[in-house]
């Protein structure tokens, strides 16, 4: 028979669990934000018709690399979320 000192380590260690995911999603969904934002500002740049070629390929480059982080960052997200669930 499980006592109750043990069972309200267990308790404790999974509410400690609980709120540690709770937080990487709320720090995850902020990075989220942040990089759709970014997304928007760099298809709002990219509709600028003054651009040099070389400006155009750098802003190219960090949507790319922000598209990615985001796909990335969903699907951590849904990771930690399916743990919870």
């Amino acid at each position: 028979m499980v006592s109750r000192v043990t069972k309200a380590s267990t308790l404790r260690k999974l509410a400690k669990a609980a709120h540690k995911i709770h937080a990487d999603l709320t720090v995850e969904e902020a990075y989220v934000t942040a990089t759709d934002k970014s997304i928007g500002r760099g298809h709002g740049l990219l509709q600028n018709r003054s651009l040099t070629p070389k400006q155009r390929a750098k802003i190219e480059q960090q949507l790319e690399g922000d598209q990615q982080f985001l796909e990335c960052a969903q699907e951590y997200k849904s990771s930690l979320s399916s743990c919870v669930d």
